[in-house]
């Protein structure tokens, strides 16, 4: 029971968390429209845990960093962009503007 409760809270979260990045990024949903957050976080949660990542940090330029609030160094940076709400759709194809900060 426990390990069945555990399973389910950790795809919702997961699913939960995709959910917000696709539509920060304006990201639409390919498959299984409506509920694609949840099926891709219970068929393969280390697939989405990755992909989460690659599409939020700047891995190119900066090595990954355990133990911080981005997964970036500390010294990194990091412009959340705003709302896709409250933007032309011209500014979403926009980079993240990641900067050092010295």
């Amino acid at each position: 029971v426990l390990n069945g409760s555990l399973f389910v809270y950790l795809v919702f979260v997961t699913g939960r968390t995709r959910s917000f990045i696709r539509r920060r990024y304006a990201i639409p949903e390919e498959r299984c429209i409506g509920c694609e957050d949840v099926c891709v976080s219970t068929l393969c949660s280390p697939c989405v845990v990755m992909q989460m990542g690659r599409h939020t940090g700047n891995y190119e330029t900066y090595r990954g960093a355990c133990f911080t609030n981005t997964g970036l160094p500390d010294h990194v940076a990091i412009t959340i962009p705003p709302s896709p709400d409250t933007l032309d759709r011209s500014e979403l194809d926009q980079p993240l503007n990641v900067s050092i900060m010295r």
